[in-house]
């Protein structure tokens, strides 16, 4: 007996509620647009991040390598600019790093031992970033 109600009712949608379930649609489309647009924005500053943290780290080994006499910074603190241009491409997307390498004496602290701090800077959607990375390298 319901169905053939259901059958005869033939009043279907209004306009108001066609309206309603239009505007329900589209807020619910607009906030996984959003959703999407942030992940994917969020996801690219992770990639760059990854990309100066490798280099990064390629100058800390090549820091690393060199005999402990031959690192600058005998007076004090010498702040040496390596590759200020550094660019890279990462998803079609050319990002430039600067890497900043500063070697401080601590001959109070010990005289046999340099502190290596090697920053990378970049921009990304006008925002700047800095990663930092510090090491101690002992004579031996």
């Amino acid at each position: 007996m319901n169905a053939l109600n259901a059958l005869l009712n033939k009043k279907g949608f209004t306009l108001i509620e066609l309206m309603i379930a239009m505007s329900i649609t589209l807020v619910m489309f607009l906030s996984l647009l959003m959703t999407s647009l942030l992940s994917s924005t969020t996801n690219m500053q992770n990639i760059i991040r990854d990309e100066a943290i490798q280099i990064a780290e390629m100058k800390q080994v090549e820091l690393g390598n060199i005999v402990f006499d031959n690192l600058p910074g005998e007076a004090g603190v010498e702040t040496i600019a390596d590759n200020p241009d550094l660019q890279r491409t990462v998803r079609n997307f050319n990002v430039d790093f600067t890497s900043t390498v500063a070697v401080v004496d601590h001959p109070v602290v010990n005289p046999l031992a340099r502190e290596i701090n090697v920053t990378i800077d970049w921009m990304y959607n006008g925002e700047n970033y800095t990663h930092s990375v510090a090491t101690i390298k002992r004579k031996s």
